[in-house]
């Protein structure tokens, strides 16, 4: 494994790098590649591990070829290296490989992680920790078409909850009881889960509500109580009301984000992202990235929809004062090669997304094929905000440095 400290290659727009103040001053780009092991592609998804800390970070990195959890830790100089905390997903689960965008999820109230993945034999299997892996059985679906972590009850944490067909199901700490619900709309017809999401409608509740973006394209919303339902029946199980139609019918990977105020709490507004439902690949059809206040019981459009071909690594992230969406287009032009680019785009609860990047991350010296932005997250670093960056076998990671670089950042 081999880390490299590069220079940033960096188109801006319209704003300074003071705008986004934890990719600004000695900001840097660490590229570290693929360590000795199974995984012969790795990056396929990337998510933060530890929630927070005052130095260094963790990052989880996932890995196809041979399904592989891994963890790489970062020093205080954006070193990284990695953990001995890998785990062969298929000896260990039965998981033999992952989708094109795994769903894998970071816990809002801890540092766990989880990752809702096929296991075979009509099974999801989710696999829950920090550091270490716990499964449990989802038995009857296939595969998950949504996940988020769900605040169902004020006294407890958030808990992971998996959308599958036009069901839910509530992931317990005690794998003794799986919690199901199948949903309906308000014409108490079932759905067909495209993406999960939650949030809270206003700052006074102390459980989020449930959003679904629907494979035919609607944003629906639903009680936090779809959790504890039992297999014989839950509560709230109909929308709130007949939802927004978006216009747009995502396909897989696509996902639900919240907006987090300054100081990380939730607020009403969320982020739907995704690419249009029948693409065979990522050049093949639409992308859409729209924001959305779930205030009401009819989600209300903030702004304009920003559609793009190509989108396939998402992150929503609030860097300095600033809360951006970071798309990643693997398949796009850089350098003279199809290398791949992410564009970072400002998000505003009054605004919507903007239509245009205010900056624009590449890989300085790109590669034919290289897939920059497949996966994109953000993690906690040195008490910021670090850009991850994955592309094939490789992580970019920008973090904020001491001042020694100051006169030669770009």
């Amino acid at each position: 494994m081999v880390t490299r400290l590069l220079v940033i290659a960096v188109a801006l727009a319209g704003c300074k790098w003071t705008d986004f103040d934890d990719l600004s001053d000695e900001t840097w780009a660490k590229a570290t590649d693929r360590p000795n092991g199974d995984s012969n592609d790795y990056g396929i998804a990337v998510q933060r591990g530890a929630r927070a800390g005052t130095s260094g970070g963790t990052l989880v990195v996932l890995g196809n070829g041979s399904s592989v959890y891994s963890e790489l830790t970062y020093d205080a100089n954006g070193n990284a290296k990695l953990a001995p905390t890998e785990v062969k997903l298929e000896s260990a689960f039965g998981v033999s490989s992952f989708p094109d965008q795994p769903l894998l999820l970071a816990d809002p109230d801890s540092d766990d992680v989880s990752i809702s993945v096929p296991s075979g034999g009509n099974s999801i299997a989710v696999l829950t920790g920090s550091h270490t892996l716990s499964v449990q059985q989802i038995f009857g679906p296939n595969a998950p078409d949504g996940a988020t972590y769900l605040k169902f009850d004020a006294t407890m944490g958030s808990r992971p909850l998996i959308g599958a067909g036009s069901k839910v199901f509530g992931v317990a700490s005690d794998a003794s009881q799986m919690h199901e619900c199948t949903l309906t709309d308000e014409t108490t017809q079932m759905i067909a889960v495209g993406a999960l999401g939650a949030a809270k409608r206003t700052p006074a509740d102390t459980t989020e509500t449930v959003v679904v973006w629907t494979k035919t394209g609607k944003l629906l919303l639903y009680a936090p109580t779809v959790w504890s339902g039992t297999i014989s029946g839950c509560t709230g199980s109909q929308t709130l009301a007949a939802g927004a139609d978006t216009g747009f019918t995502p396909g897989s990977g696509a996902q639900i984000f919240t907006v987090k105020d300054a100081s990380g709490a939730d607020t009403s507004f969320v982020v739907i992202a995704g690419r249009k439902a029948g693409s065979g690949g990522v050049n093949d059809a639409g992308a859409r990235i729209a924001v959305y206040d779930i205030s009401t019981a009819t989600p209300t459009l903030v702004g304009s929809p920003l559609d793009k071909d190509g989108l396939h690594g998402m992150a929503l992230a609030n860097f300095g004062a600033n809360t951006a969406f970071a798309a990643g287009y693997p398949t796009a032009p850089t350098g003279g090669v199809t290398g791949g680019v992410v564009e970072i785009f400002p998000v505003s609860t009054t605004m919507g997304i903007s239509g245009s990047p205010t900056l624009t991350l590449a890989d300085a010296q790109p590669d034919e094929g290289e897939s920059f932005g497949r996966a994109v997250t953000a993690m906690s670093f040195n008490g910021k905000t670090a850009l991850i960056v994955a592309a094939n076998n490789e992580i970019f990671a920008y973090v904020r440095l001491t001042p020694l670089y100051d006169d030669l950042r770009p």
